[in-house]
């Protein structure tokens, strides 16, 4: 039986420094939701890279970051 467990590899944590670990995150989790958005709206990604996700502070929190998907 298989099952999804949320993790992270010891050898990536003990390298990666926490704030990039806290990025990541909150990258996986907006692009995701971008993603699901679009899907449930009938618009599908034909080929979807790192070079269709634009970066930009957000207006609200200077220290923080939003990510858009591009080219639907």
């Amino acid at each position: 039986m298989y099952s999804y467990i949320e993790s992270l590899k010891l050898d990536l944590a003990i390298e990666v420094p926490r704030t990039y670990l806290e990025l990541i995150y909150d990258v996986g989790i907006q692009l995701a939701t971008g993603l699901d958005f679009a899907h449930n709206a009938g618009l599908m990604h034909g080929q979807f890279d790192l070079s269709k996700v634009m970066i930009h502070k957000n207006g609200e929190n200077e220290e923080a970051f939003e990510f858009k998907i591009t080219d639907f």
